[in-house]
């Protein structure tokens, strides 16, 4: 255990580079654009959550001020519905809400979802696009002028493929929530490119579990397209002004 914290730690200290992070207790050169972001999912989020709480004990701030709605068993499904659901639910300070109350209650400016994983993605194409159509009807009502961010799903190992779970429908529901992106005026973020190996898919040595959750070196990846993203944002609001 000693070891693998030993391990994350160092690999955080090699990506602080692109980050912009000099020394302890420095905020990284994209935190403003995180100061209002929720971040919202599944296990997957939870990944990054985690690491971003490692950051935090070492005084950094990836993220800045961003704060985290996760769940493990979290899904896409669970997302769209406007009112609570029975086992899996979403908790701030110790009570649960739908998706769109939590974020009214926490007052979000942004909003970064990466759900679907657990709803066997692209297997049923138009059920997704119509609870991601819902979903962010909802949270559009709930909280007038916030920003969405959908994430792109991450990949996964080739060799845990299933009828109802492969790279090929993973693709197609990234694709069709892009699509949807564009009609609905909300965002995509693409974080699932520089996380493919050159057949499209997880590497094993990329994967916790040799299926879909990452390994400490593919989050670092994560994070570091997410910070990209928010330097390119950056730079079109400036250029804008």
């Amino acid at each position: 255990m000693k070891m693998k914290k030993t391990v994350v730690f160092l690999l955080a200290l090699l990506m602080l580079p692109a980050f912009g992070l000099a020394s302890e207790g420095q905020r990284s050169d994209t935190a403003a654009f995180f100061d209002e972001v929720v971040f919202v999912g599944d296990s997957l989020m939870n990944q990054l959550l985690r690491f971003n709480l490692a950051q935090k004990k070492e005084g950094l701030l990836p993220f800045g001020e961003a704060r985290f709605l996760v769940a493990n068993s979290y899904s896409l499904h669970h997302a769209s519905r406007d009112k609570l659901q029975t086992g899996v639910n979403l908790k701030y300070r110790g009570r649960e809400y739908p998706l769109q109350e939590a974020l009214r209650v926490m007052e979000a400016k942004k909003v970064f979802i990466l759900v679907g994983m657990n709803d066997y993605p692209g297997f049923d194409e138009e059920r997704d696009v119509r609870y991601w159509r819902r979903m962010v009807e909802q949270v559009r009502e709930a909280v007038p002028g916030i920003e969405v961010y959908a994430l792109s799903l991450t990949p996964m190992v080739k060799e845990r493929e299933i009828k109802k779970l492969n790279q090929a429908q993973i693709d197609r529901y990234n694709a069709n929530i892009e699509a949807l992106s564009r009609e609905m005026g909300f965002h995509f973020v693409d974080v699932a490119t520089a996380l493919k190996n050159a057949e499209g898919f997880l590497d094993r040595a990329m994967s916790r579990d040799r299926y879909v959750h990452l390994s400490d070196e593919a989050v670092v990846i994560l994070v570091n397209s997410l910070q990209d993203y928010a330097r390119t944002q950056m730079s079109m609001q400036v250029e804008a002004e």
